[in-house]
């Protein structure tokens, strides 16, 4: 195994070997329920490396506006509003269906396939976020963010988002940032403006409010949609 650990070193950061290494423990688990393996093997024997942690990046709100600025179409600056409106993920973002969206009730219902920890959701849409919501709809189409022309209902895929996205980012000269950025940052504003831990835990449909504290516990802290509409999203 440590020479495993050594060749994967030589492509891969601690981080992402410490995936590897989990998929792997994973399966030594599988196999020894499977009496495939005795308890005591070269897997059962795997330990994580030590990974640096790094300083969470957020964005100030004029930061986020100067990237939508640069950003020439129409259907991406909406996709990053969304984004910093919601803190969804981007794979949430762009597999959202109008099925989904209750416009009635301001309310956005995220299945166990939008989630990362397979749970079902519902959060609600702010102000802001409902009109945009109001603005893209389209009822002849499937997904919110669905691809013009496509034979077969189609959303736009992480990987041309992502990248579009970084090079707004680098025209409008703000360093570090990734789409993911937007969703820390949704969290930060929300604390900022007075949203408590446990509400923003919510917001963003974390599995465990430690996750949150993870990130936002070296920001100053003092009914869902309420809280929302704390964040000045207007200015968006």
């Amino acid at each position: 195994m440590s020479i495993f650990v050594k060749e994967r070193l030589r492509s891969a950061c601690p981080a992402t070997t410490n995936t590897n290494l989990r998929a792997l423990k994973s399966l030594g688990n599988f196999l020894v329920e499977m009496e495939m393996l005795p308890e005591k093997n070269a897997f059962s024997k795997i330990k994580m490396l030590k990974v640096d942690e790094k300083p969470v990046r957020f964005m100030t709100i004029e930061q986020f506006n100067s990237i939508v600025e640069a950003e020439p179409r129409k259907h991406l600056k909406a996709i990053y509003r969304l984004g910093a409106m919601t803190g969804l993920r981007c794979n949430q973002l762009l597999s959202l269906k109008w099925e989904s969206i209750s416009f009635d009730r301001k309310i956005v219902q995220l299945t166990s396939e939008h989630s990362k920890n397979r749970r079902i959701s519902t959060l609600p849409l702010s102000e802001p976020a409902h009109q945009l919501l109001q603005q893209l709809y389209q009822p002849t189409n499937v997904y919110v963010f669905q691809k013009p022309n496509a034979c077969v209902p189609t959303s736009y895929s992480r990987i041309y988002v992502s990248h579009q996205f970084k090079q707004a980012a680098r025209k409008a000269k703000v360093d570090n940032v990734h789409f993911h950025t937007l969703r820390k940052s949704f969290g930060s504003w929300c604390i900022a403006s007075g949203v408590s831990m446990w509400h923003t835990s919510k917001l963003l449909n974390h599995a465990s409010i430690s996750t949150t504290e993870k990130f936002y516990a070296g920001f100053n802290i003092d009914d869902l949609t309420v809280a929302i509409n704390k964040i000045p999203l207007t200015q968006l």
